[in-house]
């Protein structure tokens, strides 16, 4: 179950950054603009667990998750391109619901 946890932590971490910023400047628990730095440390950290951990080639969940070279450099590209997103953006002009949706759609290609 850890080795499981340990594989599928970045598209955890993305999936919680993107729930972030779609919630939390709704209930005002956080303020809009520091919001982009947290979720850029999120994606940064997701993409050096895939790259450290990520290279470990193996089946989890009974057959139902299995990663290979190619899924492992995918979800890089796919990280690294998020992360490029998400640091180049001014987030102020398109709006922390735009980051959200955004890191969604990241995750959605990771899984």
């Amino acid at each position: 179950m850890i080795k499981a946890l340990t594989l599928l932590s970045p598209e955890l971490l993305v999936a919680a950054a993107a729930i972030a910023c779609l919630l939390l400047p709704r209930l005002g628990l956080v303020r809009a603009s520091r919001l982009p730095v947290a979720v850029g440390v999120f994606v940064l950290a997701a993409l050096i667990i895939e790259l450290v951990q990520g290279g470990q080639l193996t089946t989890l969940l009974d057959g139902g998750f299995s990663q290979d070279r190619f899924a492992l450099f995918a979800k890089a590209a796919r990280l690294l391109t998020a992360l490029i997103v998400v640091l180049a953006a001014d987030w102020r002009e398109l709006g922390i619901t735009s980051l959200g949706l955004s890191l969604l759609a990241a995750f959605g290609g990771m899984v």
